[in-house]
Formats: C-alpha cells, structure tokens, sequence
C-alpha cells in the first residue's frame, strides 16, 4: 500500500510521532517481550485475530466524543449496536469491566493511542472496536497527549490468550507509522479494515 497525502507531520501536534517506541502496554509487558511471543503464536488461530475481533461495522471515523468516558460510552454502544442479533449485550458490565481496567493505569498509551481492553461476563467472543478521532480526545493519557485512535476490546474470561494475542497484535501494528498514517487517512470504515488486515497479514 503507498503512502497518500498528508504526512504524519502535518498531523495535529502530539497525535504520532514517527519514532516512539512502545513501552507500557499491559503494565510491565513491553514491546521487546511481545515480539517474540507473539512470533510463537503467528499460526493457528492466533494469525489474523484482529481480523476476526474488528469488522468494518465496529469501526467508526469520525469519533464524537471529548473525553474518556464519552469515547468508552460511544464504543461500548457501536459494539453494541452490532451484536448478535437476539442476544443481550451486558452494556453496564462491559463498562464497568473497563473502567475498572482504567483505575489500574490508563489505556492512553503514547503519542495519541489508546487500548482499552477487558475481560466480561456475557460476551460470546473476543470483539474489537476503533474509534477515529479527528479533533483528538482528553484521554488522561499516560503522556498526557490527546487520544486519536482507539482500539477497544473485550472478551469472555475464558478467551484470555486470544485477548492477550490480539493486544499484542495491536502492539505491533502501532509500532509501524505507514500503518497508523494509512489508518487516520482512511475515508470509509471499509478502507480501515482493508488495511487492518494488509497490516496484520505482514506480521
């Protein structure tokens, strides 16, 4: 995939910077540990996890929200939204589950990424959902920077090492600027998954 029009560097400030490195993730993991593992995990199941987690109708460009707890409300409810048809979302339980996760540290990483992520009764599988910011979103990041893009996942307790796969999938992918240029350029829902899965298939 080329590059297309505007460059990170013309991004609002504090959205990417095309030499951060990622350190925290899951509270002591970091990136240099997550390679390796996530090499021992790249067949099978685990290959195009986020593939299977995302669609494009869990992807939204274009994201409403200011701050943290608009822009957990506004996932949770397209999450929602697209769930099994007949069966019950537990809405309240996934926002607790992920508030409790914030309490811990927060998911606003660095340089204007952020990764919620839980574990909850009631889900069927592990689901993703990202959120595209354009004007940037107060997240309470760990850098204090505004959030721009927002991979939010949840998962049944008994599904953690597909959890754990799936955020170090994340992980890498975030490393790569060409994708995270690719991904804030994208027009439609359908162009990010596109490049979702031409990303997650190099790893």
């Amino acid at each position: 995939m080329g590059r297309v029009g505007t460059r990170l560097e013309t991004l609002p400030s504090g959205a990417f910077d095309t030499s951060c490195h990622f350190c925290v993730f899951l509270d002591t993991v970091t990136y240099d540990s997550l390679y390796p593992a996530l090499v021992r995990y790249g067949r099978g199941d685990a290959a195009m996890i986020l593939q299977k987690a995302f669609n494009p109708a869990t992807i939204k460009i274009g994201l409403e929200s200011e701050d943290k707890a608009e822009v957990l409300e506004e996932l949770t409810d397209l999450l929602s939204k697209n769930y099994l048809q007949g069966q019950t979302f537990p809405r309240e339980a996934v926002l607790e589950a992920l508030w409790a996760r914030e309490k811990k540290m927060s998911t606003g990483i660095y340089k204007g990424i952020a990764v919620p992520h839980a574990t909850v009764e009631g889900i069927d599988t592990l689901r993703g959902v990202l959120g595209i910011s354009k004007k940037g979103i107060d997240y309470e990041s760990l850098d204090g920077s505004p959030v721009y893009l927002v991979f939010l996942l949840v998962s049944p307790p008994g599904e953690a090492e597909q959890h754990l796969n799936a955020l170090k999938k994340i992980a890498l992918l975030i490393q790569d600027p060409l994708f995270l240029e690719n991904v804030l350029e994208a027009s439609t829902p359908q162009k990010v998954y596109s490049i979702i899965q031409e990303f997650e298939e190099r790893l």
